[in-house]
């Protein structure tokens, strides 16, 4: 599904439980992507795929907070 804020995208993962492809990314909106980075932390998600615009600051994100899934 499509989620345009943090909190949406969060509830989401965590609804599903243990993920294996997820997408983010899209118009970066210079949104706080703290909730949605100490998710990721939580949950298991074998892909992770970022695309759009948001794409390049989420992965500096991600790499500042260590996190590292089974694609890369």
């Amino acid at each position: 599904s499509i989620s345009t804020i943090c909190e949406s995208a969060v509830n989401a993962i965590r609804s599903l439980g243990n993920v294996g492809t997820v997408l983010l990314g899209g118009m970066d909106r210079g949104i706080d992507y703290t909730e949605l980075m100490d998710c990721l932390f939580d949950v298991h998600i074998d892909n992770l795929v970022l695309i759009g615009e948001a794409a390049p600051r989420l992965n500096a994100l991600i790499n500042e907070y260590g996190l590292y899934f089974a694609g890369e």
